[in-house]
């Protein structure tokens, strides 16, 4: 598939997890996003990225609601 925006083909490719061995879809989609942000080409599956962030970032999720709340606050007084 072409994407003018990056002026490049991509196609679907089939990759292996470093992880836990599965293999999973790297779309074209994807492909064109991490070429448009000059990032390398994913070596886990959406599962095992997701535990090795939660494993790495135990409360990232927590703080970013926190942050969220905090802001939201703001918002609603005005400041």
């Amino acid at each position: 598939m072409y994407y003018q925006e990056t002026g490049q083909t991509f196609r679907d490719k089939t990759l292996r997890c470093c992880d836990c061995g599965e293999s999973f879809i790297w779309t074209a989609g994807e492909q064109a996003f991490y070429f448009s942000k000059s990032l390398s080409q994913p070596k886990r599956c959406k599962s095992c990225r997701e535990l090795r962030r939660r494993t790495i970032h135990p409360n990232i999720d927590t703080d970013w609601k926190s942050t969220m709340a905090k802001a939201m606050e703001e918002i609603q007084r005005g400041t």
